[in-house]
């Protein structure tokens, strides 16, 4: 694990809770059942700054199987913003992840969660 600053961020950018789960996590080398929502873009932002391979691939694991179990609407707009969020900051990783994301709503209706979605964009 780098301990240097990458030149965008160093360990000070994160919050003390994630920075603890972080080190907990690297000396387990196991993510576990340790992680929730609150936790997982600072774990997986801190996986990606520090370059811990292992744990970025786990923190999406760990989300592709959130995708499996999500069924209220919040659960929803968690994952895609999520999705969105890693597509944006680190592209072709969050772009397989919105294609998994995708691939497990069509084949569910999600009519009001769309809806909803549009409508935060017309917001915009």
């Amino acid at each position: 694990v780098s301990t240097q600053s990458t030149g965008e961020h160093d360990i000070t950018d994160f919050s003390p809770e994630a920075v603890t789960m972080f080190l907990a996590v690297l000396a387990d080398r196991d993510l576990g059942d340790q992680i929730n929502d609150d936790m997982f873009r600072e774990l997986h932002k801190l996986s990606v700054v520090f370059e811990v391979d292992w744990l970025r691939e786990d923190c999406c694991t760990w989300l592709k199987l959130r995708m499996n179990s999500a069924i209220r609407e919040e659960e929803k707009a968690f994952l895609f913003e999520e999705c969105w969020y890693i597509f944006d900051k680190w592209g072709d990783s969050g772009r397989v992840l919105i294609e998994v994301l995708i691939s497990k709503l069509a084949s569910e209706d999600n009519s009001s969660f769309v809806s909803n979605k549009i409508s935060d964009v017309e917001r915009l």
